[in-house]
C-alpha cells in the first residue's frame, strides 16, 4: 500500500513504478500497482497492491473507507509505504488528532513493514515527522533523524545525481504606506527580516525576478528547447499578478498557472507542463513537494517562507539530473531576493556544493499576511552572484559585466564559473567593457567554453 499526499504525486509514482522500478521487482517477486480512489474493489485483481492519497484515506474513516483499505490487506503481509510523510499532522490522543495521522497509524500498526520517505527532517512547523525515529536534543536542543538510509545535496552532487546551484540574488527597497497611522516605511530588501512580503507582491520588484527567470530559461533552451522555469508565489492572487505580468512583458513566454483555487485544471496542468511545450509554469504550494519534471532548470522564488525545509523542497524541483542531456551542461539557476535569510540558505547550499562536488572529483511558512496598509512603491535595485565557490561570487557592479561579456560571446551556463575563469585569468571583471587594463567592449576576453568547468 502506498500512500501520497496528492493526487499527482500517486499519478506519478504509479508512471514511476511501471517505468522504472518494476522491472526490478518482476514476477513472482512483485507486479503491477495501480491508483486507486475510494471506490471497490480497492486492490484491482491482478494487482500487486495499490497507491492512494493520504486525504482518500482518511475520508470519513469511522464509517466505511479505513474498512475497506483495511480489508484489502487482511490476512496478508504487506509493505505501507508512506511518501512526503512530513506532510502527515502530528499524532495526538485528543479529539484534535488529524483524521489521516490516526488512519496511518491504524494500517502501521498491521503492516509487516513501514517505509516512511521524507525530504526533511522536520515539519514545516518544526515538529517531529510522524512515526519517525530522532536522536537525543544535542548541547544546542537540536534533535537529529535516525533515518536507516539518508540522501542529501551533497550526497547528490558527489554521486552526480543532482545538479550544481548557481544563485542571482536581487536587491531591492519599497515604500510602504500604514493606512492606520499614514506613516510611510522604507523596507530593504537587504537587511529587512519581516517585511519581505510586502516587496516581493509589488510588480516593480517582482517584475526584475520574473525577467531574470525569463532570461535564463530562453538561455536554457539554445542547448535544448525542452528546458523550462518555475516560479512559486506567495498567493493564488500573486501567481495571478506575475502571471499578468509575465502576459504582458513576455509575450513570447508559453506559461501555466497551477493553484489549488482551479481545483482540476490545476492538477491538468500539472500534468500537461510535464509533456512539454511550455516555458514556465507559476505556482503558489502544489508543485513543491514530490512534483518531478527534470527539464525544469530555473528556479523563481517569490514567496516569503524561508524555512530551510520548505526551500530544500522547492529547490530540489530543479536539482535533478535529466537523463536526456549531459550532466556537464545542467546547472539549476535560482533567482531569488537578496534577503538575509535566502542569503544563508544560499550559503548552505553552497557548502554542499562544495564538499559533494569534492567528493565527486575525488578530492575529498510563512504566508502572506495582510496589514492595514499598502505598498506604494516597489523597485529592484542591484543583482548580485554566488554558485559553488567564493572565488565566483559577483557583486552588483560585477554581474551586469559577466552577463554582457558571455552574451556578447554567445555563451550560455553558469555567470559565477566564468567569474572564477576570469579571475583566474587575471581579469578584473569590474574593468571588463570599460577600456581600463585594455579591455574594450568589443574584444573582451573571455576564456574557452570547454574549460567552464562547474
Amino acid at each position: 500500500m502506498y500512500l501520497a499526499p496528492k493526487s499527482n504525486l500517486c499519478r506519478q509514482a504509479e508512471k514511476d513504478w511501471q517505468s522504472e522500478w518494476g522491472p526490478e521487482f518482476a514476477n513472482p517477486k512483485m507486479g503491477r500497482i495501480t491508483r486507486r480512489v475510494n471506490k471497490n474493489p480497492i486492490r484491482l485483481p491482478g494487482s500487486f497492491g495499490y497507491i492512494t492519497t493520504y486525504q482518500a484515506l482518511a475520508a470519513d474513516y469511522r464509517i466505511s473507507n479505513l474498512m475497506n483499505h483495511l480489508n484489502a490487506v487482511s490476512g496478508k503481509r504487506f509493505l505501507l509505504v508512506c511518501d512526503e510523510a512530513q506532510i502527515l499532522g502530528v499524532e495526538k490522543k485528543d479529539k484534535d488528532a488529524v483524521a489521516s495521522t490516526k488512519a496511518v497509524r491504524i494500517l502501521a500498526d498491521k503492516a509487516t513493514f513501514v517505509l516512511l520517505m521524507t525530504a526533511t527532517e522536520l515539519r514545516s512547523d518544526r515538529r517531529r515527522v510522524f512515526m519517525g525515529d530522532y536522536s537525543d536534543p544535542d548541547e544546542d536542543g537540536r534533535i537529529k533523524l535516525l533515518a536507516d538510509v539518508y540522501g542529501s545535496y551533497r550526497n547528490g552532487l558527489a554521486k552526480s545525481y543532482l545538479r550544481p546551484i548557481d544563485a542571482k540574488l536581487i536587491s531591492g527597497e519599497a515604500d510602504w504606506r500604514n493606512l492606520d497611522t499614514n506613516e510611510i516605511d522604507n523596507i530593504i530588501v537587504d537587511e529587512d527580516k519581516t517585511g519581505l512580503y510586502k516587496v516581493v507582491g509589488h510588480p516593480g520588484f517582482f517584475g526584475a525576478i520574473v525577467d531574470a527567470v525569463v532570461a535564463r530559461v530562453r538561455e536554457a533552451k539554445l542547448a535544448d528547447s525542452r528546458y523550462c522555469g518555475l516560479i512559486t508565489a506567495m498567493t493564488q492572487r500573486h501567481a495571478r499578478d506575475i502571471k499578468k505580468y509575465l502576459e504582458k512583458k513576455h509575450k513570447s513566454i508559453r506559461c501555466l498557472i497551477a493553484i489549488s483555487e482551479d481545483g482540476d485544471e490545476a492538477h491538468t496542468n500539472l500534468e500537461t507542463y510535464k509533456k512539454g511545450g511550455y516555458d514556465l509554469i507559476i505556482a503558489v504550494g502544489m508543485v513543491y513537494v514530490g512534483y518531478s519534471h527534470p527539464p525544469i532548470t530555473v528556479i523563481g522564488i517569490l514567496t516569503n517562507i524561508r524555512f530551510f525545509g520548505y526551500l530544500d523542497q522547492l529547490i530540489g524541483r530543479g536539482l535533478r539530473m535529466w537523463k536526456e542531456r549531459p550532466s556537464s551542461e545542467q546547472v539549476c539557476f535560482i533567482v531569488a531576493p537578496n534577503d538575509p535569510a535566502m542569503i544563508r540558505y544560499i550559503e548552505k547550499l553552497r557548502e554542499d556544493n562544495r564538499l559533494g562536488l569534492l567528493e565527486r572529483d575525488g578530492d575529498g511558512g510563512g504566508e502572506y499576511k495582510p496589514l492595514f496598509g499598502v505598498t506604494e512603491r516597489a523597485a529592484a535595485t542591484g543583482e548580485s552572484g554566488k554558485g559553488i565557490s567564493i572565488e565566483g561570487d559577483l557583486d552588483q557592479v560585477e554581474m551586469p559585466r559577466i552577463e554582457s561579456a558571455m552574451a556578447e560571446h554567445n555563451i550560455s551556463g553558469s555567470r559565477t564559473g566564468m567569474a572564477k575563469l576570469f579571475r583566474q585569468e587575471g581579469v578584473n571583471i569590474s574593468d571588463i567593457g570599460t577600456g581600463r587594463n585594455g579591455y574594450q567592449a568589443d574584444d573582451t576576453y573571455v576564456p574557452e567554453q570547454d574549460k567552464m568547468g562547474i
